[in-house]
């Protein structure tokens, strides 16, 4: 199990946002050193925890070491968890098993499935997986906010792209809400940019800051929930 190091990129960003937050990240401090010592009670923790996940690469399957385990600080990692949850579990149990009871090591040739193969189809079994995740919350939320069209929801912002921030809700699951709307010429209204390190989305007169409460209103469904910040449902009508 590989899970290469964040990028520099990454790093940057997120501490351009913890800065904009008001919450610097030292230099010279590990990230996890950075995470222990916030204040658990500070509505900027919940915030800057889910953006330290964002920073992580994805992980994946090698049949021989690479980039080594990022989040573990481990050069050599393989795992498998007790019940098997997933078929690299059976792999890798086979694997030590025979290397413990001194027999030939499987998945070595091409009619066995090499373990490189092996790797790549359990990888695209995890995307897969992942998809299927995805799709599942979308049809709990459409269940969940069904017959509810036009009602308010009070929630802390957690993310925020130009033309929408995520709200998780105070009663309910995260959701994503729109800035840029379009009126009935077809214009774009409320075009919007981030700023404070990407700590802030601004549209027009309006700031959205990350941690911060914010109401919104559930506009439409037509098959998902479409949801407005309240003060932005109310300018357009």
């Amino acid at each position: 199990r590989t899970h290469p190091e964040a990028t520099a990129e990454r790093l940057d960003a997120f501490r351009e946002i913890v800065a904009g937050l008001g919450v610097p990240w030292p230099p010279n401090q590990s990230m996890a050193t950075f995470i222990e010592g916030l204040d658990p009670k500070d509505p900027r923790t919940m915030v800057i925890q889910i953006q330290a996940k964002r920073v992580n690469q994805p992980a994946f399957y090698t049949p021989e070491p690479q980039a080594g385990h990022a989040g573990l600080k481990l050069q050599d990692y393989a795992h498998f968890t007790a019940p098997m949850r997933r078929y690299t579990d059976v792999i890798v149990a086979r694997v030590l098993a025979a290397k413990v009871e001194g027999q030939e090591i499987p998945y070595q040739d091409e009619d066995d499935h090499t373990l490189k193969q092996v790797a790549f189809l359990m990888d695209q079994a995890r995307e897969r997986s992942s998809n299927i995740a995805v799709a599942s919350d979308k049809i709990l939320a459409a269940a969940y906010f069904k017959d509810r069209q036009g009602q308010s929801f009070e929630g802390q912002i957690i993310g925020a792209r130009p033309g929408k921030i995520q709200v998780a809700l105070d009663d309910g699951p995260p959701v994503y809400a729109n800035i840029s709307t379009v009126d009935a010429s077809g214009k774009l209204q409320n075009e919007s940019y981030l700023a404070s390190g990407g700590s802030e989305l601004i549209a027009g007169d309006i700031h959205f800051k990350l941690a911060e409460s914010v109401k919104l209103k559930l506009t439409t469904m037509n098959g998902r929930p479409m949801f407005v910040p309240a003060v932005i449902a109310a300018a357009s009508s």
